[in-house]
């Protein structure tokens, strides 16, 4: 329904159907001016319903939110409804290694 950015604050109308639940605004690259120093840079996300629109909303209006981590090891944190959850990416060369003793590249980490 509506969007914004860090890189372009102004909420823009998106929804050209009218059929759109979601206002979304996003910073497509925190930390984007320090990134010669090598810290950590990520990804920012905050989702919330048309009812709320984003002017005005706070935190506990969203629906759900993203941030993700970019760096040697990858993390992407999602907090929905029942719980947050943490992916993880690149944990070694080989990957995660799971319980059951396998390697993925991708592994998820419920944390309520």
């Amino acid at each position: 329904r509506e969007g914004a950015s860090e890189e372009d604050p102004e909420v823009r109308d998106t929804d050209t159907d009218g059929e759109g639940e979601f206002t979304v605004c996003w910073d497509p690259l925190d930390g984007s001016s320090i990134v010669d120093n090598n810290w950590a840079v990520g990804t920012m996300i905050g989702i919330w319903p048309k009812s709320t629109g984003l002017i005005g909303a706070t935190g506990r209006d969203q629906v759900t939110s993203l941030v993700a981590i970019y760096g040697p090891r990858t993390t992407v944190l999602v907090a929905l409804d029942d719980g947050t959850y943490e992916f993880s990416y690149g944990c070694t060369p080989e990957g995660c290694q799971l319980p059951d003793g396998t390697w993925e590249p991708w592994i998820c980490s419920r944390h309520d």
